[in-house]
């Protein structure tokens, strides 16, 4: 049984997992990303600069990140509105990358499961308390 709080995805030919999100700027512009789950960005979402300047989304502020082989580097975070299945979250989203990645703060309380098969079922829900 799915509730409507569950949000689905799938696994791609490189058994990747994938979510879609659609990014929304503050004048209800949006576009559709596809996001891959990386449960080695610590970070909520990135996204790629075109699409933070193609929606003309609001500088927020700069943070270090640090990257996998143990280097930091300046990110630029951006005031963002997510649809994800049927959530709406209101948050900051990193510009970087050519991918749409999500991370594990955006993970954070809630249920991944995946069948890691091509077209396999992803399914995010949330623990309850």
């Amino acid at each position: 049984m799915t509730n409507s709080r569950t949000i689905e995805g799938r696994c791609n030919t490189a058994l990747e997992l994938i979510l879609e999100l659609h990014v929304i700027n503050d004048q209800q512009q949006a576009i559709l990303v596809d996001a891959v789950i990386d449960t080695g960005f610590s970070g909520a979402v990135s996204v790629p600069k075109a699409v933070v300047d193609q929606l003309n989304l609001v500088f927020a502020r700069r943070v270090v990140g640090n990257l996998a082989d143990g280097s930091t580097t300046l990110v630029e975070l951006y005031f963002a509105r997510l649809l994800c299945g049927e959530r709406l979250v209101d948050t900051e989203i990193a510009a970087a990358g050519t991918q749409a990645l999500i991370g594990v703060q955006f993970l954070a309380g809630q249920r991944l499961t995946a069948d890691f098969v091509l077209d396999g079922s992803v399914k995010l829900v949330p623990i309850p308390p």
